[in-house]
């Protein structure tokens, strides 16, 4: 069996590291909390692709002798034959390597990462509502002057925001949802 042969059979599976549209990082977008599944190795490979075969021709082996007859078959097979199927394990170990970077990206502090993104998904949201009209803007304390009176901490969607955008001051997502809990009439 060729490389491209053995890698068409795999692309009909679900792909081992998950892809999104239009995402360029799935644990910085929140798609993916779990760190990336390691590499399979070439013989999980071979040993996918000829079990079923394995056990149609052995019936009545156990799994146990199915699984003996795949590791000397793998085994008798030559440099040349195994080859395609090492491909296959070094592409995916150099997809877990990439997968490994997007990970440590999507967890440095410095940069924006899957909270803060949740945060502005959901003040967006927000700010789309067709009631949030009044609090988009802080309140006219001119216009209404009894409203310190009764609020004690005014907040508004665009202070949160702006709160928000200083990153490097950015206290998570708790000060984020306290700060919104903020914005009322009274």
């Amino acid at each position: 069996m060729t490389y491209e042969e053995l890698k068409q059979i795999v692309s009909k599976e679900e792909p081992y590291y998950a892809k999104f549209p239009g995402c360029d990082n799935a644990y910085r977008d929140g798609y993916l909390t779990e760190p990336p599944r390691k590499p399979r190795p070439s013989y999980l490979f071979f040993q996918s692709l000829y079990r079923t075969y394995f056990q149609k021709m052995y019936p009545n082996a156990s799994h146990t002798k199915v699984m003996s007859l795949l590791g000397e078959a793998w085994n008798a097979l030559t440099e040349e034959q195994q080859l395609p199927f090492i491909m296959l394990g070094n592409d995916e170990s150099a997809q877990f390597e990439k997968e490994k970077v997007l990970l440590e990206k999507a967890q440095k502090p410095t940069e924006v990462w899957q909270p803060i993104r949740r945060c502005y998904a959901v003040l967006d949201r927000l700010c789309k509502d067709e009631m949030a009209d009044i609090f988009l803007e802080p309140v006219d304390t001119d216009e209404f002057d009894d409203y310190l009176d009764v609020v004690d901490s005014p907040m508004d969607l665009r202070t949160v925001r702006e709160k928000l955008a200083s990153v490097k001051n950015w206290q998570g997502p708790e000060v984020f949802a306290r700060d919104v809990r903020k914005v009322r009439l009274a």
